[in-house]
């Protein structure tokens, strides 16, 4: 038998780290498949209560910092008033994301794709009605990234 077959098969490195490749293949689905159904809503209802959640950035615009993960869009409100706001978006997340609203008056205003790790910014008017927010990349929303924010 050559000496590389005989290395191989008495177990060398290459032999050890092929032997446990199917092993790490299938537990990185298995963390992608758990993280993929875990919950999506994680927004909080109330109003506004503090400068960290929604703050004057200009005059004219209240900012409403936004966090997306894999799959979850987190608001730290749900009822705002009516008003134009600065949509803050943080993509905390490894995959891209957007960010779409959509509502009275808005018609699927969004950001571009945000990289894993960065920000973007959207301004939109708001008027009283329910308003409609997601990702609108691949199957994101259905996989549980969207809110609803209420305007009175």
């Amino acid at each position: 038998m050559p000496s590389d077959v005989k290395e191989f098969a008495m177990g060398s490195t290459w032999s050890r780290l092929l032997l446990r490749l199917p092993f790490a293949t299938l537990l990185i689905a298995v963390v992608l498949a758990a993280t993929a159904c875990s919950s999506g809503d994680s927004s909080q209802s109330g109003t506004p209560s503090g400068d960290t959640e929604i703050s004057q950035t200009d005059p004219g615009a209240a900012r409403v910092a936004v966090r997306e993960t894999e799959f979850s869009i987190g608001v730290p409100v749900t009822e705002l008033q009516p008003g134009v706001y600065k949509f803050a978006v943080e993509n905390a997340g490894v995959v891209k994301h957007d960010l779409v609203i959509d509502g009275p008056g808005v018609e699927s205003a969004r950001t571009d794709r945000i990289a894993g790790g960065a920000t973007a910014e959207l301004t939109v008017n708001l008027r009283p009605g329910k308003y409609e927010l997601w990702c609108s990349v691949g199957n994101h929303r259905d996989a549980g990234m969207s809110a609803t924010i209420t305007v009175r």
